[in-house]
C-alpha cells in the first residue's frame, strides 16, 4: 500500500499564510507609525496604506481557499490544507478585528 502525500495545495496555503503574516506585520507597523508621527489620513501614504491592507485581506483569502480546496482531496495527507486555512483565516480575522477597532464613530 503506497503512502499518503502531503498536499501541494497545502503547503501552498501554509506558505501563502507564513507570507501574508510578514505582510500583515509590517502594514500594522507602518499604520502605528503614520499615525504617530501625525501623517494626515488624507495623504497619499494613508490612502495607499489602506490598499495594500485590503489587497493583503484578498491575498489571505486566496490562500484559505487554496487550503480549502486541497482538502477535499481524498489521496493526500490533510494537516498542510488545515494549517493552511488556520494560519490565513486567523491572520486575517486578527486584520479584520484592528481594522473594526480603529474606526471612530
Amino acid at each position: 500500500m503506497d503512502k499518503l502525500r502531503h498536499s501541494r495545495l497545502g503547503i501552498i496555503s501554509v506558505t501563502i499564510g507564513v507570507i501574508g503574516f510578514f505582510i500583515t506585520f509590517i502594514l500594522v507597523v507602518a499604520a502605528a507609525l503614520f499615525n504617530r508621527y501625525g501623517i494626515d489620513a488624507d495623504s497619499i501614504f494613508m490612502i495607499l496604506l489602506g490598499l495594500f491592507i485590503f489587497a493583503d485581506i484578498i491575498f489571505l483569502t486566496a490562500g484559505a481557499t487554496i487550503g480549502l480546496a486541497g482538502f477535499f482531496n481524498p489521496y493526500r495527507k490533510r494537516l498542510f490544507c488545515f494549517l493552511g486555512m488556520l494560519f490565513n483565516a486567523g491572520i486575517m480575522a486578527a486584520l479584520i478585528l484592528l481594522l473594526m477597532a480603529g474606526i471612530k464613530p
